[in-house]
């Protein structure tokens, strides 16, 4: 009877010891994970080690001085490392129910372990086996090696089957590392290759690299502030290493490495935005339908154009707007925009039960394609947006099955999703540096990102492999990575793209490390801003400022001061662009509103006169000269602008306010109706003890007394 828990106990013991360098503690494991296999072959693998490795420690004991002993027991773990690995798999596809051991036995068993190298050499055209063939492959000798590299290198071969194959080695190498196929990916790297080749060799290193690098901590750590990295397969083959820091000074590597980073955080936010789009947006579409302005396409440009041209939308219609112009953006930033709707639909279609399926490129060669009962025009327009592959082959079966339906219902399930993923969408390319959407390449990283992140997150078998997306995804605390992003430019370009995904403390790391500058000053002080970090903000800006005091930067400030509440500070700003746009409405009005927080009352009915000059009665303007002017205890000057104000479209406060300053000149039968309308607004018809709990303070220097405000709750409660 095999007990696969004291094997899995006995495997994370021998990788325990191999990370910490105890190379007999980790042969004993080892030996224990071998007395569940009965492979003589393994067992002499690990008898030659032992006694080479004894031998190496009776000449150390001897007093033997051995230059080499180090390189030694690197080869020594380097091969202990290598024999568990290959006993697990063996373990694994043996002795377990996993999918990939069921696709091994599918194959053959034994035959399996050949299928790959035949399928390279006979230049195999079946996609699916290819896929599995790779997947469940052994340990690459040299004839797999170049069977690999001859297979890529025959351009007879269709790039489809390419891809198909790197994508099933990458799976290989997240269950199990295999310093041959990395050597392989590599090789690929260093090739004039097609963008799609060379993205999908790029995933599948970067995803190696991430499956077995073993930090101490938890996920998403962050430069010289978090866990330490304890162990990587890649200690045990310095050459290996070397060659990853040889190919980081190439350029095409560099720039590719920097968009996949960027498209690797934003795959992670696709659930968040999923949840908001279902239960924010579409509710509050359908709410709004009827009564919403038409907008000609969905972009941030547009939805800009109608905020601008319709100033009478609701309160509700303007949200909704503002929440639908961040989730657009979102997806500028190259988060998945269809994820959601895939989502619910991957579990009806049981093409994506096959592993294969999720990785091949569409193609109109590719086999599904040919035997779908589609004429080639009722799906080809569709496919003219920008989709990832899972969304285009999703889209191809849900046209057949529209074209095979029987009932209605099943007519209408397909076309729902069809007008879905066929609905012309923004183009969301990864961003520059200026945060502008890059056309082009990007495009085919960010499509394929989105099909591995489905796969690892929706796939029927998921939970029997690693997920590279449920670890670390920061390339920079990779070693092997970091140099990448080395050079002030990236750091600021990525700590940029960070902060557009909302990643505060990720960017506030990032720029520990970036020379201070114009730009760096900018973002940096931005970024304490959203965090609420105001004396960190503050010196931010305070820095940037004797860097560069464009008015840009001025405004900013300006407006920081007044978020953490700092009017007067605020104003020193606010006036000096005051004196440059003496007629900018909004900034009147701020300023304005700084002078009145102040109390400095004359100064601010100095501006908001002006903005009701130059805007004809703007209500806000109205509204902060009336409070301004029963400050002053101008009562009969305040009233008059209150009535203005409710004579036209009255906000709740007005009411409450209006009755104030009826209180206050002694009317008080106005200030009793008054005061019952602002509760009739509010849906209540009983004064609570708190009604001028925020006001009093205002009221009492004003004249009225404490005995005043219980007195006048009564009078609202009695029914008089």
């Amino acid at each position: 009877m095999i007990h696969s828990a004291t094997y899995l106990a006995l495997r994370e013991d021998a990788l325990l010891a191999l990370r910490e360098k105890r190379l007999l503690d980790a042969l004993a494991a080892v030996e224990g994970q071998l007395s569940y296999m009965g492979s003589w072959a393994f067992k002499q693998q690990l008898f030659d080690i032992k006694q080479a490795y004894s031998m190496l420690l009776t000449y150390l004991k001897q007093g033997a001085a051995d230059p080499s002993r180090f390189q030694q027991r690197l080869m020594f773990l380097r091969q202990t490392y290598e024999l568990s690995e290959r006993i697990h798999r063996e373990f694994t596809l043996q002795h377990s129910h996993q999918h990939r051991a069921d696709i091994w036995r599918a194959l053959g068993s034994e035959e399996a372990e050949h299928l790959l190298s035949e399928a390279l050499r006979g230049g195999e055209q079946d996609y699916r086996v290819l896929f599995e063939a790779a997947w469940v492959s052994p340990v690459w000798g040299e004839a797999e090696l170049e069977a690999a590299d001859a297979f890529m290198e025959t351009e007879e071969i269709d790039d489809s089957l390419k891809a198909t194959l790197i994508s099933g080695v990458m799976l290989r190498l997240i269950a199990s590392f295999d310093a041959r196929q990395v050597e392989w990916l590599m090789s690929i790297l260093r090739r004039d290759v097609s963008v799609a080749l060379y993205d999908r060799a790029l995933v599948a290193l970067v995803f190696a690299v991430i499956a077995h690098e073993h930090f101490d901590g938890t996920a998403h750590v962050m430069l010289d502030e978090a866990r330490e990295r304890k162990h990587s397969p890649l200690d045990f083959y310095p050459d290996i290493r070397e060659k990853l820091m040889v190919l980081s000074r190439e350029e095409r590597y560099r720039s590719r490495m920097l968009v996949l980073q960027k498209v690797l955080l934003s795959a992670l936010e696709a659930p968040r935005y999923a949840k908001r789009m279902e239960e924010e947006i579409v509710p509050e579409l359908l709410k709004h339908t009827a009564d919403f302005p038409k907008i000609n396409g969905a972009d941030v440009e547009e939805i800009e154009r109608v905020l601008r041209e319709s100033p009478g939308l609701q309160a509700a219609q303007q949200a909704l707007l503002d929440r639908l112009s961040d989730f657009l953006e979102m997806q500028q930033r190259g988060v998945d925009a269809t994820f959601s709707s895939f989502r619910h639909v991957v579990r009806r279609l049981p093409f994506f039960n096959v592993a294969a399926n999720w990785f091949c490129p569409f193609s109109l060669s590719h086999p599904e394609v040919a035997k779908t009962h589609v004429k080639r025009r009722s799906w080809e327009n569709a496919l003219k947006n920008k989709l990832c592959d899972t969304d285009r082959f999703a889209l191809l079966k849900f046209i057949d099955m529209a074209g095979k339906a029987s009932t209605e219902q099943e007519q209408t399930a397909s076309h729902d999703f069809i007008d879905a993923q066929s609905t012309p969408a923004v183009s969301f390319e990864v961003v520059d540096e200026e945060g502008n959407p890059k056309a082009g390449e990007a495009d085919e990283l960010r499509a394929y990102i989105h099909d591995c992140y489905r796969f690892f997150k929706l796939f029927a078998y998921r939970n029997e492999q690693e997920d590279p997306f449920g670890r670390n995804i920061f390339l920079l605390d990779y070693d092997v990575f970091s140099s990448i992003f080395s050079d002030g430019k990236n750091l600021l370009d990525l700590a940029g793209f960070c902060f557009r995904l909302n990643h505060y403390e990720r960017v506030e790391q990032l720029m520990r490390h970036i020379p201070d500058n114009a730009l760096s000053l900018a973002l940096q002080a931005y970024n304490y801003e959203m965090q609420e970090k105001e004396e960190e903000a503050v010196s931010a800006y305070e820095k940037l400022l004797l860097l560069n005091d464009d008015e840009k930067n001025v405004r900013r400030f300006a407006d920081c001061l007044w978020k953490f509440k700092r009017y007067e500070d605020a104003l020193i700003h606010l006036i000096r662009l005051e004196m440059e746009h003496p007629d900018e409405i909004d900034l009147l009005l701020r300023v304005g509103e700084c002078f009145l927080l102040v109390e400095l009352y004359a100064d601010a009915v100095e501006r908001f006169r002006k903005v009701i000059y130059l805007s004809q009665n703007h209500p806000q303007a109205v509204r902060q000269l009336a409070w301004c002017l029963m400050m002053q205890s101008d009562f009969a000057a305040s009233m008059a602008e209150y009535d203005k104000l409710l004579s036209s479209a009255p906000a709740d406060i007005d009411f409450f306010n209006a009755a104030h300053n009826s209180w206050l000149s002694g009317d008080v039968p106005t200030a009793t109706a008054l005061y019952r309308e602002y509760l009739e607004k509010k849906k209540t018809d009983f004064a609570p003890k708190e009604l001028f709990e925020d006001c009093k303070p205002y009221l009492l220097r004003l004249g009225l007394s404490e005995e005043d405000f219980p007195m006048m709750i009564d009078l609202l409660n009695c029914g008089l």
